[in-house]
């Protein structure tokens, strides 16, 4: 168990995606939380309407399907690698 809980936490991509926390918004932080922290899959996530949208009405929409959830994870993920560059570009640089 000990091996395990070192192992995730010191996965390069939970470690950016730590450092790239406050930059998203509840939404993908909720997605983020139940899919990469929790282990949650997708399907099991989109099953219990874990995950739904504000219609603009105001009232809550159907559960997501799996599919945008797999898109919009795919999305945090290129957000997450972006500012995880931008960091590692910024510590690089020298200073002026």
């Amino acid at each position: 168990m000990l091996r395990r809980l070192l192992s995730v936490a010191s996965d390069p991509r939970r470690l950016a995606l730590v450092n790239a926390w406050r930059r998203l918004s509840p939404e993908e932080q909720r997605l983020a939380y139940l899919h990469l922290i929790l282990e949650m899959p997708l399907s099991e996530i989109s099953r219990m309407g874990l995950m739904r949208r504000m219609g603009a009405d105001g009232v809550l929409a159907p559960a997501v399907s799996r599919g945008l959830l797999a898109r919009q994870l795919r999305q945090i993920m290129r957000k997450v690698q972006r500012i995880a560059a931008v960091a590692a570009a910024a510590a690089t640089r020298p200073d002026r």
